[in-house]
């Protein structure tokens, strides 16, 4: 892309970042704060793809409270992660990866016998 093109998208985005609208202020009472937030976090999967059908669903509240709504949506979304990692953890067995592993080492050798060969 030639300099013409990346400067034309470039004053495309200022001029139209513009038009953006900020939700009005609410108090700090009615903020969502750590607990909306955890809640935002395990239902975020769930939001991106109702966000796909619906201009109303969003994942993240704004505005909320902050770091702690940020802290908790952190932790709700990193749930997500640490249960996939359980579920893959508890699918392999020990006797399973020994079988691979060896099967592994059969062929190493078998390739090992090859390449001496040449």
């Amino acid at each position: 892309m030639n300099r013409t093109g990346l400067l034309a998208i470039v004053v495309f985005m200022v001029v139209h970042t513009g038009c953006a609208t900020q939700p009005p202020p609410i108090t700090a009472l009615e903020s969502p704060g750590f607990l909306m937030g955890l809640v935002h976090g395990i239902i975020a999967p769930f939001s991106v793809i109702g966000g796909l059908f619906s201009r109303t669903i969003r994942i993240y509240a704004f505005p909320n409270s902050g770091v702690v709504y940020d802290f908790g949506f952190l932790l709700g979304v990193s749930a997500w992660a640490w249960g996939v990692v359980r579920v893959s953890a508890a699918g392999s067995s020990p006797d399973a990866d020994s079988h691979e592993i060896h099967n592994l080492r059969r062929i190493v050798r078998r390739l090992r016998r090859r390449l001496r060969g040449y």
